[in-house]
């Protein structure tokens, strides 16, 4: 089968759909080339569409352009509450009962947390595939992305004794099949190899590799002596395959296609520790470099994050190379979750000795995020601060993060009333936003809608006193990036400089923050207003970048202020980020009937 495959995916009807005839129109309009009716040819034609999104230069553009296909398939095929059936919220209330809590009928609060959280999994679950596909760095072919979204798009649940996906209805309350990238490349090969790929079917040869796939036990990745081996570009991929065939590692190098393709773009190093004969033979860790700069560093953990116990042994092997500093945070976060970790007896629930107030700062982020290898943030931080509350030590937790007593943590403005007549300092509320709460609060330093993933954050900056040149001339100095979008705000009318330089006031949160249950941005800006807070100077993007340095990596935050048009004439505000390429200022649409992501952050001032 050839790279590209437009006649694979005639079974879809793609090349009639409207969005196939969208794309034909735009080419034809944009490139004067008429596509015509031919199926293969305008199949090949929308791949390359969705190809040129996937490898937009402009970060801005390209994440605008896939959430609003991401969001068409949240309509699509993301179950609506209407079509969650009876029997599952009867099924919720009868493991109420099993663990203890009553008989009773389910609140209507209750069923909307229930319906949430159906709906909140399956989105999830979906990003996770959709991100991997559209990610730049996933070397599939195009044809294979599409079959494949499009496949788990239609396929339910996993049924562990059958080894078969049930098929997906408009009331699947079930999430989307998880994604194990291993699986997927090894049913890329038996693709490529079909000799009558019309007939594949995807879920039967997906759900036959996830059956083949088990996970390294224990013992083996306790060992983390070993051997380093390099396999230049343009090596021969079967080696590479053939040295992970047997070992459940959850890396897509485990595939033919896969392997081939990095090997053609650069070269990789794997990690192979010993096994029980003493042979260097089990495959830990894959660096990926192309032109001497490192790419990737995948583990066989979970969502190709590290294991537990071979922080230390990669960490060793960035040291070697000339961009490894980039990657010391990750590392250095790697261990210490791993020496967490031990601490924790998975088969009691139980912790063997008391953590010290750094080691919770650190594993409930109160300090900064922690940043693992994989594609998702390591599981075990969230396994792990569940198992905090789960052995009911958060009040514990608080009181230590926060040097304070249990009563003055509080949860309503009742509690904060009750304190002040009793002359009780509180220092913590944790409970959802109000109006004016920053005023009632006035300068109460801890704030959390839920804890510790709902922190509210403030902090203070120095704007105004430096034209714009001067803010231009310091970016390049810190060796910010800065695309053209953004730079055409920058010499817009619109953006304005405080003469005399001041201080203002930041309160930072994210979107599920403010309980919206449609967070566009104008009612974003509503719900900011009635908690007391405004819009902030433009100024402040430029002058929050060159302050915040520490931002952590994979990070967005968007600052809200009037929107300024950029050169395309869209209405943008300025985002800052940070990757494995450095500190961003960027620009990001902001239609103010734009919906946003729940986790998306946002800045704004304090009002006076």
């Amino acid at each position: 089968m050839p790279e590209q495959n437009p006649s694979f995916l005639k079974r879809y009807d793609l090349y009639k759909s409207p969005e196939a005839d969208r794309v034909a129109k735009r080419t034809q309009a944009r490139d004067g080339v008429d596509v015509g009716k031919d199926p293969e040819a305008r199949i090949q034609n929308y791949l390359d569409y969705l190809s040129e999104i996937v490898h937009l230069e402009d970060t801005h553009e390209r994440e605008q352009k896939l959430d609003k296909i991401k969001r068409q398939l949240y309509d699509q095929f993301v179950i609506k509450p209407e079509k969650i059936p009876e029997s599952y919220f009867e099924n919720q209330r009868r493991l109420n009962r099993e663990h203890g809590l009553g008989d009773q009928e389910l609140t209507p609060k209750m069923r909307d947390d229930l319906i949430k959280i159906v709906i909140g999994d399956q989105e999830q679950s979906l990003d996770a595939w959709f991100d991997y596909v559209t990610d730049p760095n996933t070397t599939y072919p195009d044809w294979f992305k599409y079959f494949a979204l499009r496949e788990v798009l239609r396929t339910g649940s996993y049924d562990t004794k059958t080894n078969t996906y049930s098929g997906r209805k408009p009331s699947t309350v079930a999430p989307f099949p998880e994604l194990n990238q291993e699986a997927l490349a090894r049913v890329l090969d038996r693709v490529e190899s079909d000799p009558n790929p019309p007939a594949v079917k995807f879920a039967p040869l997906y759900a036959d590799e996830v059956r083949k796939i088990v996970p390294l036990d224990e013992k083996q990745l306790q060992e983390t002596r070993g051997v380093w081996r390099e396999f230049p570009k343009g090596s021969d991929p079967k080696v590479v395959v053939d040295s992970l065939a047997g070992y459940s590692t959850g890396l897509c190098i485990a595939g033919n296609q896969t392997a081939k393709t990095y090997l053609t773009n650069g070269d990789l190093f794997i990690y192979y520790s010993l096994n029980q004969e003493g042979e260097p033979s089990i495959p830990r860790v894959a660096i990926h470099r192309v032109n001497n700069v490192t790419t990737e560093v995948r583990g066989v953990g979970e969502r190709q994050n590290l294991d537990r116990y071979i922080a230390e042994v990669v960490q060793q092997k960035l040291q070697t190379l000339p961009d490894g500093a980039i990657y010391e945070k990750k590392s250095s976060d790697m261990r210490q979750l791993t020496d967490i970790e031990r601490e924790y007896d998975p088969t009691t629930k139980q912790w063997r000795r008391e953590l010290t107030r750094e080691e919770l700062l650190f594993l409930y982020e109160l300090d900064g995020s922690i940043q693992g290898f994989g594609y998702d943030k390591d599981p075990r931080v969230i396994i792990l601060q569940k198992s905090r509350k789960d052995a009911n030590l958060l009040e514990h937790d608080q009181c230590l993060v926060f040097a304070c007593e249990p009563n003055q943590i509080i949860t309503t403005q009742e509690d904060f009333v009750r304190n002040a007549i009793a002359g009780i300092e509180t220092k913590v509320y944790v409970g959802p936003l109000f109006k004016d709460i920053f005023k009632t609060f006035g300068h109460l330093e801890h704030i959390f809608t839920t804890f510790p993933e709902g922190r509210i954050i403030r902090s203070t900056i120095e704007i105004g006193g430096k034209t714009k040149k001067e803010l231009e001339k310091e970016m390049v100095k810190q060796k910010i990036q800065v695309n053209n979008w953004t730079k055409s705000m920058m010499k817009s009318d619109d953006f304005t400089i405080a003469k005399k330089s001041e201080s203002v006031d930041l309160i930072r949160l994210k979107v599920r923050d403010l309980n919206l249950t449609n967070p566009t941005t104008e009612n974003i800006y509503k719900k900011a207003e009635e908690l007391g807070l405004e819009l902030c100077p433009p100024e402040v993007g430029p002058q929050y970048r060159l302050q915040y340095n520490d931002q952590p990596t994979g990070e967005y935050l968007y600052i809200g202020m009037k929107q300024i048009t950029d050169s395309d004439d869209y209405p943008v505000v300025f985002k800052l980020n940070r990757d494995d390429e450095g500190l961003w200022l960027d620009s990001y649409w902001a239609q103010p009937t734009n919906e946003w992501n729940p986790e998306r952050g946002f800045v704004f001032r304090l009002r006076k």
